[in-house]
């Protein structure tokens, strides 16, 4: 019977999604270009760059050594990177912020080398305070990031919903909620936020049985995340592969949208 009643709810709540056309797969890929998928025997990177998706807009997001890419450019990512381009996905740097209190003359660096680099399409800013009081530091990123007149994209990693000033601020992105399922499909954990913020929040869940994809997607839709990415890797670092079932994922998404 509660499942049979949460369907209902999700689906209406879909149906708002749909006119929108605002669900969106940001996927972490957090693992090397070329290393390889044992379920496909290809990389994970070319299993994203040899899909195409008309109604849905997919992200990835590189991180080449956890944000500390080195001094020269990486061939192997720069390859990765302009084939996920060529197939129309967006492609987003990872640099971390301690929480405010990484020197913002290292997180310049990264974004320039990025930029000169790998060209990339978008920012994912990792560690973030979600305080109104870090907001300065995060708005200063901003306008480096943007010094050029080009609108890149810009995501801030709270992992939970932030203070109001970072919410009512519709500038960048901010991940709602970064964590596991049992996390996620607590009643407890509401993820209280207006249906205006829906466009720019992201929700990252791990640690879904297949079993329990689209129940978690149309709960992601109830909770208000309009980019979202979900899969069943539960290890220390969740991201370090791709989700067994994303195709299916992205099967789903596409007919929301």
């Amino acid at each position: 019977f509660m499942l049979i009643l949460f369907a209902t709810t999700a689906c209406k709540d879909s149906s708002i999604v749909q006119k929108k056309g605002i669900v969106s797969i940001i996927i972490p890929l957090y693992v090397y270009p070329t290393t390889v998928n044992p379920q496909t025997k290809n990389s994970y990177w070319d299993d994203i760059a040899n899909i195409s998706s008309h109604n849905t807009k997919i992200s990835v997001i590189i991180n080449p050594s956890n944000g500390d890419h080195g001094k020269y450019r990486d061939e192997n990512f720069k390859k990765g990177i302009e084939k996920l381009k060529a197939s129309g996905i967006s492609v987003v740097a990872y640099t971390y912020t301690k929480y405010a209190h990484r020197e913002q003359a290292l997180v310049k660096n990264s974004i320039d080398f990025y930029k000169n680099e790998y060209q990339v399409d978008a920012f994912f800013l990792d560690e973030v305070n979600s305080s109104k009081e870090a907001m300065p530091y995060y708005k200063e990123i901003q306008s480096y990031i943007n010094k050029d007149s080009k609108a890149h994209e810009i995501i801030l990693n709270p992992g939970v919903v932030p203070d109001d000033i970072m919410m009512n601020d519709t500038t960048m992105e901010r991940v709602i909620f970064e964590g596991e399922y049992k996390t996620f499909i607590d009643e407890k954990n509401t993820l209280d936020v207006s249906e205006q913020s829906r466009e720019h929040n992201v929700c990252l869940i791990y640690n879904v049985a297949k079993k329990d994809m689209q129940a978690t997607i149309d709960l992601a839709i109830v909770k208000r995340c309009a980019q979202l990415y979900i899969t069943d890797d539960s290890e220390e670092n969740p991201w370090d592969t791709l989700s067994s079932y994303w195709i299916a994922m992205l099967k789903y998404i596409n007919k929301l949208n």
